[in-house]
C-alpha cells in the first residue's frame, strides 16, 4: 500500500508521515525504493530550455549510468554463485565480512600498524 501512495509529492508525504514506525525500520531501502519509482511515475524527456534531447541521447546517457550502477549487483550474484553449500551458507558466506576488511591496529601490535603505515605511505608515493 505504501508503494502505491508516491503518485505525487503530497501522497508521499503522508506515506512518509502515517508510515513512520515502518521507515524508521527499513528507512535506507524505503528510501531508495520510494526514490526509484517516483522517479518512473513522473519520467519527463530531458530537455534544456525549450530544446527537447533527441531519444538516442538519453540511451546513451542510461547507458553511462547503468554501466556503472549495475556493476555491483553483478558482482555479487557472481560471488554469491561461487560460493559452495545450501543457499543459507552461501548467503552468510556472502554477507559476512573478511577479517582483514578494516584492520586496526593495538597499541601492541606493531606489525600492523607498520605494515598500514607502508601502505599508506606506498599508495600516497602513487598519486
Amino acid at each position: 500500500m505504501l508503494l502505491f501512495e508516491f503518485v505525487t509529492v503530497k501522497g508521499f508525504i503522508t506515506a512518509c508521515v502515517d508510515e513512520w514506525s515502518i521507515l524508521q525500520y527499513r528507512k535506507e531501502s524505503l528510501t531508495v525504493l520510494s526514490i526509484a519509482i517516483f522517479s518512473l511515475i513522473e519520467y519527463e524527456p530531458v530537455k534544456y530550455k525549450n530544446y527537447q534531447f533527441p531519444s538516442w541521447a538519453e540511451y546513451i546517457g542510461w547507458c553511462i549510468a547503468l554501466s556503472s550502477i549495475l556493476a555491483i549487483p553483478i558482482y555479487a550474484i557472481a560471488f554469491f554463485a561461487k560460493q559452495t553449500g545450501s543457499f543459507k551458507q552461501r548467503w552468510k558466506i556472502s554477507t559476512t565480512p573478511t577479517s582483514n576488511q578494516n584492520p586496526s591496529p593495538d597499541d601492541n601490535d606493531k606489525e600492523t600498524s607498520q605494515r598500514m603505515l607502508n601502505e599508506h605511505t606506498t599508495a600516497m608515493t602513487n598519486l
